[in-house]
């Protein structure tokens, strides 16, 4: 589908180049205040917008501040990329519903896995800064176990057992925090299966050939916005 969009605000683009002393905080932030430029700039309900789609939209937003080329150092080699090309080629790409949603079991234990939205990624996303806000360096170090249970959750809608349902869109922050925490390892090393099979996605969008010939693969991180 095609989407209406307004151009990024000088106040957005310095919003996204924006650092953190903490890498780690940095990082989320960035991805913050990219998912409320998306929310903000797209014309269309905010619900529908996944976070498959965030690879095509980053990068047709970026086109817009552009003559059509852009300019990025990757690994210490620089590229030009015709990026108004790049992105007509996005129309034949296909994403089919089948890998949006899935149920992976364990026995009588079943977890409903779905592609989140943009919108939801990003509340969970701010109730994790506010987690690790505060920590020191190298107390957020010791905090991957807990950022690895965050990551698995944004892609959790519900689990079943024989004896309950639960929905996680009537849960609080803590609370599905609590559940992942329950969910057997077996179990939760399917659940990353599927995570990691959403996020290939987003590679169709990403991958290309600057004008020399050369494959790359499209940077969506502050590289993208401050490499003109």
């Amino acid at each position: 589908t095609s989407v209406d969009f307004t151009p990024i605000s000088v106040k957005q683009h310095k919003a996204i180049l924006k650092t953190d002393d903490n890498i780690l905080l940095t990082m989320f932030q960035f991805n913050i205040n990219i998912n409320d430029m998306i929310l903000e700039n797209i014309n269309i309900n905010k619900q529908d917008i996944l976070l498959v789609d965030k690879a095509s939209v980053l990068l047709g937003l970026k086109e817009s501040q552009t003559n059509g080329n852009i300019k990025l150092t990757i690994n210490d080699t620089k590229h030009e990329i015709d990026l108004k090309s790049h992105i007509q080629t996005f129309k034949d790409i296909k994403i089919y519903k089948k890998v949006l949603e899935r149920v992976v079991s364990l026995n009588n234990f079943k977890v409903r896995c779905k592609a989140p939205t943009i919108y939801y990624d990003n509340s969970i996303n701010k109730s994790i800064k506010s987690e690790l806000k505060g920590k020191r360096e190298d107390t957020l170090i010791e905090s991957m176990g807990e950022i690895f249970v965050y990551e698995i959750l944004k892609f959790i809608e519900g689990i079943d057992t024989e004896s309950l349902s639960i929905d996680f869109q009537e849960l609080t922050f803590d609370q599905k925090v609590q559940v992942c925490e329950m969910i057997p390892l077996e179990l939760s090393n399917k659940i990353i299966e599927y995570i990691n099979e959403v996020k290939l996605l987003e590679q169709k969008y990403t991958k290309c050939k600057d004008i020399e010939g050369r494959d790359i693969e499209l940077p969506l991180s502050v590289t993208l916005f401050a490499g003109d």
